[in-house]
C-alpha cells in the first residue's frame, strides 16, 4: 500500500517535469526563472497526492526520492505555499533526524549537494524557525 501510495506522487511529480520539458525545452528552472510553475494546469493532482503520502504513509517509509520531489514540490509551491502549509501539519516526516534531502532542485539534475540535515536545519529550511 505505501508504495502504491508513494509512486502516486512520484508518478503527478514526473508529468510535472515532462510538462515542464515539453513547455520550456532545455531549459533549467533557473533559465525559465520567474513564476513559470503556476501555469501548470494539474497542481490539484499533485496536491492531493502529496497529501496522501502526508496522511497515509509513515515517514520512515519514504526513501531519498520520494523526500527530493516532496522538497522539490514545496520549493515550486512557494509563491502559493499549500505544500507547506499542508506539511507543517504532518511534522513526523521532518522531525526524523536521519533522513537525507538534496537541494532543492529536480533530484535528476544534481545530486552534488546531497547531505544529511540535522533537525534545526530542517526546521529552517521549511520555515518553521526565524534562524
Amino acid at each position: 500500500m505505501a508504495k502504491d501510495i508513494r509512486e502516486c506522487l512520484l508518478e503527478q511529480a514526473e508529468k510535472f517535469h515532462q510538462w515542464q520539458e515539453i513547455t520550456y525545452p532545455g531549459k533549467t528552472t533557473e533559465e525559465i526563472g520567474g513564476m513559470w510553475e503556476v501555469d501548470y494546469p494539474a497542481w490539484n493532482d499533485i496536491f492531493d497526492a502529496f497529501c496522501h503520502v502526508l496522511t497515509q504513509m509513515d515517514a520512515e517509509m519514504a526513501d531519498s526520492v520520494l523526500l527530493d520531489e516532496m522538497v522539490y514540490l514545496i520549493a515550486r509551491d512557494n509563491e502559493a505555499e499549500g505544500f507547506i502549509q499542508e506539511t507543517t501539519s504532518h511534522l513526523k516526516w521532518f522531525e526524523w533526524a536521519h533522513f537525507s534531502v538534496s537541494c532543492p532542485v529536480r533530484p535528476t539534475v544534481s545530486r552534488k549537494c546531497r547531505r544529511t540535515m540535522n533537525e534545526t536545519e530542517i526546521m529552517t529550511f521549511i520555515g518553521l524557525s526565524s534562524g
